[in-house]
């Protein structure tokens, strides 16, 4: 599973006819998952249901390619839902829902660029969510270093190397002060 995507693909149940028909499982060379980007093409097929129950778990570990890979993930699939966006442009117009395209690829540009700005950020809370202390301390004194950074962010690193210090797992915790500090300072 990509970090981008929400819909787990162990949990998927799919009309074989419809993954045959958009060619099968989609993926592009610089992103080693095929899931988000198949559902982004079978979702101009047909509508998608879900099942509000628990039908599987995702289990982190160093070893996880969403962990090693996180970055390149996550731009690869900023970079294919940009080239989604302009090959079925069309397709997606026809659907008659109201979305705004530029709006999107301008939203999809900005994100890259806070990738960028909070890459070593991102993988010190992966690596503390998982237990690795050393290498959380490692890119957080990273994402320190970096001269572009606000002072709600250095603090939040701040509480990031010491909780890797004290072995505390707290990256949820993390995102929602983060969350919380953007809504009252921006």
């Amino acid at each position: 599973m990509t970090p981008c995507s929400f819909i787990y693909s162990p949990t998927v149940c799919l009309r074989k006819n419809t993954l045959v028909k958009i060619g099968g499982f989609v993926q592009p060379e610089y992103i080693p998952s095929v899931d988000f980007t198949t559902w982004f093409r079978m979702a101009l097929e047909g509508e998608f249901g879900y099942i509000p129950e628990v039908l599987g778990y995702w289990r982190r570990h160093i070893q996880n390619i969403s962990l090693q890979e996180d970055f390149n993930l996550i731009q690869g699939a900023i970079k294919y839902s940009q080239d989604f966006i302009d090959n079925y442009r069309h397709q997606i117009e026809s659907l008659h829902i109201n979305i705004n395209i530029e709006k999107l690829k301008s939203g999809l540009a900005e994100l890259s660029i806070t990738a960028i700005n909070r890459k070593d950020y991102n993988m010190a809370l992966h690596h503390l969510e998982i237990g690795e202390n050393r290498l959380a301390r490692r890119y957080f004194f990273q994402h320190l270093r970096a001269r572009h950074k606000l002072l709600h962010l250095k603090i939040l690193v701040l509480i990031g190397i010491l909780s890797s210090y004290l072995g505390l797992k707290i990256p949820r915790l993390l995102g929602e002060i983060l969350r919380s500090v953007k809504r009252y300072t921006t």
